[in-house]
């Protein structure tokens, strides 16, 4: 960070004033700081390795994005859930190449709803014991909108 000659680039959302509060929403009891004005929420939350448990995500709407990393091991993916994606049983890996993937491990066969959002047994998002931070998204007018593109390749013929 702060190399010479180096680009960055740096995102900051606002999750409110005051100080994180406990969330009993889900079967497994989270810890949120949240913002139902700017549709962002940090959850924090220990797992339990069971398949489609849930950890309440202190939001208004359904999220439309949420990204998930284990604390406690550090070989885990940025587990990635979008809305636009195929369905809850397929994710995105943040730090990885890979596309789309299926796999209910990541945020189980459920989908999220206005208080929960859905979790597998995936390593990345609920190995038992472990440790994890997940940031929430929903669409809020005038500040933020979650959606998707299909990109189209292009052609170019240079001449010499």
């Amino acid at each position: 960070m702060n190399r010479s000659g180096q680009a960055y680039v740096a995102w900051a959302w606002d999750a409110g004033d005051g100080n994180p509060v406990s969330n009993t929403d889900g079967s497994i009891t989270s810890t949120v700081k949240a913002s139902q004005a700017n549709g962002f929420s940090i959850v924090s939350y220990t797992g339990n390795g069971s398949n489609n448990s849930t950890v309440g995500h202190g939001l208004s709407s359904v999220p439309d994005f949420v990204i998930t990393k284990s604390r406690t091991s550090g070989t885990d993916n940025w587990s990635v859930w979008h809305s636009s994606l195929t369905s809850i049983q397929y994710y995105l890996s943040l730090n990885a190449t890979t596309g789309e993937t299926s796999g209910s491990d990541r945020f189980g066969t459920n989908d999220p709803t206005t208080s929960v959002m859905n979790l597998g047994y995936a390593g990345s998002t609920n190995s038992n014991s472990a440790n994890y931070i997940m940031y929430c998204w929903h669409d809020v007018t005038g500040k933020q909108k979650f959606s998707n593109y299909t990109g189209k390749e292009v052609l170019a013929l240079v001449s010499t």
